[in-house]
């Protein structure tokens, strides 16, 4: 699961997830639509995507321009990226996310 640190005042502490699942979502809009702005109002600079496993896209990108490189990445194998699970921690944002994508006779699901 990747996860994210976001700027602690953009987290509110209200007894729902909503405005947190919007934030998260906002996030994931922005790195779809490559726009930096919006990325930039609401991550910290230390900001630190982390994917698991082997691939290309795996490992850490540290800040919001490593971080809009690697969804430049992967908007060039043409991965949609969903959330489908959001937990909170007190410093941390994990997600599970369901990536689908297609390159050639390549699927991926």
């Amino acid at each position: 699961m990747p996860s994210a640190n976001y700027q602690s005042h953009t987290l509110p502490t209200d007894s729902t997830d909503e405005p947190k699942k919007e934030i998260t979502r906002k996030v994931y809009d922005a790195i779809g639509a490559r726009d930096i702005n919006p990325l930039k109002a609401i991550l910290t600079d230390d900001i630190v995507w982390g994917l698991p496993g082997r691939s290309l896209m795996s490992g850490e990108a540290h800040g919001v321009e490593a971080i809009l490189k690697r969804a430049e990445c992967l908007g060039r194998y043409g991965v949609k990226v969903e959330v489908e699970h959001i937990v909170y921690g007190f410093r941390d944002v994990p997600l599970h996310l369901h990536n689908t994508g297609k390159q050639e006779d390549e699927i991926l699901d």
